[in-house]
């Protein structure tokens, strides 16, 4: 003979067994949680992380901007300071050149020293 299948319901008739604040059994599992725990039992582990996100992107963007503003006030300064230095080398390309040219002994050496 064939054995009997038992179909189970879901419904649960024994004891209570979660544990409760004191715990002991016969309680509440929720009360058994800390605050962060119900919190994110409530609203779901995806939600908790996304609002972790939000909140630590929402204090760290002001330092962010800062930090953005000295980099590009940085940039602005080197720049700044690289046409200074582009004009001061032109200018020893030139006194070069002169030099070159005053101590040449022909011209097509002349010539060469303005060509380079």
């Amino acid at each position: 003979m064939a054995k009997q299948t038992q179909i189970d319901s879901g419904n649960y008739t024994g004891p209570e067994r979660r544990i409760n604040g004191n715990g002991n059994g016969n309680g509440n599992g929720w009360t058994s949680l800390s605050a962060w725990g119900r919190f994110i039992g409530y609203v779901g582990v995806p939600a908790a992380i996304a609002g972790f996100l939000v909140y630590i992107l929402g204090t760290n963007v002001p330092q962010i901007v800062l930090q953005q503003t000295v980099i590009i006030k940085q940039q602005e300064t080197l720049a700044k300071q690289n046409d200074e230095l582009k004009a001061m080398m032109g200018q020893l390309i030139r006194i070069a050149q002169w030099h070159c040219y005053l101590v040449a002994r022909t011209d097509d050496g002349r010539r060469d020293c303005y060509n380079k």
